[in-house]
C-alpha cells in the first residue's frame, strides 16, 4: 500500500493554500474591477444622457440658425430691392437735374431777350420823349387844344413811368392818343407811327407774360414732383431704417445671446 511523502503533503497543501489566497486576491481584484466597470457604466449612461441633451441643443441651434439665416437672407433681399429703387430714383433725380440745368439755359435765354426788349422799351422811351416834345411844339401853335394837350402829357408821362408794369394804361394812352389825333390832323401821321410802335411794344410785353406764366407753370409742376420724390425717398429712408435696425437686433442677439443660450453653451 502506497504511503504518502509527509513533506509532499504539506507542500502540496501550502500550495493549495497559496493558490487558494491567490484566487482569493485574484476575486477581490475582479470585484474591484467589476466595481469600477459598473460606476464607469453609470458614468457613461450619465455622460450619454448629458451627450443626447447637447445634441438635442446642438440640433436646436442648428434650426435656430436655419431660420436666421433665412432671416437674413430675406434682409439682404429686401436690402438689394432698396437699392434698385433707389438707384432708379438717382435716374429720376439726376434727370430732374438735367431739366432744371435746361430751364436754366432758357431762362438765360430768356434774360437776354427781357434785356433786348427792356433796350427796346428805352428806344421806345425816348422816341416817346421825341414825341412829348413835337406834341408839346403843336400845343404852343394849337392854343384851342392846349387843355386837350396837358392832359395828354400827364397820361403820357405816366404811360412812360410806368410802361413795364402797367400794360393796361397803354389803352389809356391809345384812347387819348385817338383823341390828339381827331384834333391834330397835322399831326396824324407821327402819332399813327407811336400807336404802331405802342402795339409792337405790348404785344411783346403780353407774349412775354405768356411764356413766363408757362415757364412758371412748369417750374412749380417740376417743384410739386420733386416734393413728392422728396417724400417717397424720406418714406423709403425710414424703412431702409427699420430693416437696418431689425439686423442689427438679430446680428446683437446672435452675438451676445439670452443667458438661457449661453448656459447651454457653458454646458457645451
Amino acid at each position: 500500500m502506497f504511503q504518502a511523502d509527509p513533506t509532499s503533503s504539506k507542500k502540496v497543501l501550502a500550495d493549495l493554500h497559496a493558490e487558494v489566497n491567490k484566487n482569493k486576491l485574484l476575486q477581490e481584484e475582479l470585484d474591484k474591477v467589476s466595481a469600477n466597470l459598473q460606476a464607469e457604466g453609470n458614468k457613461n449612461k450619465l455622460l450619454q444622457e448629458e451627450l443626447d441633451k447637447v445634441s438635442a441643443n446642438l440640433q436646436a441651434e442648428r434650426n435656430k440658425n436655419e431660420l436666421l439665416q433665412e432671416e437674413l437672407d430675406k434682409v439682404a433681399a429686401n436690402l438689394q430691392a432698396e437699392g434698385n429703387k433707389n438707384k432708379l430714383l438717382q435716374e429720376e433725380l439726376d434727370k430732374v437735374s438735367a431739366n432744371l440745368q435746361a430751364e436754366g439755359n432758357k431762362n438765360k435765354l430768356l434774360q437776354e431777350e427781357l434785356d433786348k426788349v427792356a433796350a427796346n422799351l428805352q428806344a421806345e422811351r425816348n422816341k416817346n420823349k421825341l414825341l412829348q416834345e413835337e406834341l408839346d411844339k403843336v400845343s404852343a401853335n394849337l392854343q384851342a387844344e392846349r387843355n386837350k394837350n396837358k392832359l395828354l402829357q400827364e397820361e403820357l408821362d405816366k404811360v412812360s413811368a410806368n410802361l413795364q408794369a402797367e400794360g393796361n394804361k397803354n389803352k389809356l394812352l391809345q384812347e387819348e392818343l385817338d383823341k390828339v389825333s381827331a384834333n391834330l390832323q397835322a399831326e396824324g401821321n407821327k402819332n399813327k407811327l407811336l400807336q404802331e410802335e405802342l402795339d409792337k411794344v405790348s404785344a411783346n410785353l403780353q407774349a412775354e407774360r405768356n411764356k413766363n406764366k408757362l415757364r412758371q407753370e412748369e417750374l412749380d409742376k417740376v417743384s410739386a414732383n420733386l416734393q413728392a420724390e422728396g417724400n417717397k425717398n424720406k418714406l423709403l429712408q425710414e424703412e431702409l431704417d427699420k430693416v437696418k435696425a431689425a439686423h442689427l437686433a438679430h446680428t446683437l442677439q446672435l452675438v451676445n445671446p439670452p443667458p438661457a443660450t449661453r448656459q447651454n453653451h457653458s454646458l457645451k
